[in-house]
């Protein structure tokens, strides 16, 4: 079961949030050919963001923690999860992080 940590300020309202949390297990559902019951997805809020000493709006990042899966798989998973950061977080596509992490054994 992958696990994703988008850690974010909160879009809007609790259905907001939802929406895009579901948005997210959804896209990772897609691309691995899971249903989307099989993806955790949890919002880490952020207040504050710094880039260097700069104070900057937060970037959306979101985290999947999962199995290793084929490659193509989780690019397909990472770059829709990216599209829905920036569309969610009203931001270009460059200012969001998405990244696959494997448990080490």
């Amino acid at each position: 079961m992958p696990v994703v940590h988008v850690t974010a300020p909160v879009p809007g309202s609790a259905a907001e949030t939802a929406a895009a949390l579901a948005a997210v297990a959804h896209a990772v559902a897609a691309a691995l050919g899971l249903a989307d019951a099989d993806v955790y997805c949890a919002l880490v809020p952020v207040t504050a963001a710094s880039l260097g000493a700069e104070a900057v709006r937060p970037w959306p990042v979101a985290i999947v923690h999962g199995a290793a899966r084929p490659p193509e798989r989780t690019a397909e998973a990472l770059d829709a999860v990216g599209a829905i950061l920036a569309r969610v977080w009203d931001c270009p596509r460059e200012a969001t992080w998405a990244q696959w992490v494997t448990r080490e054994r």
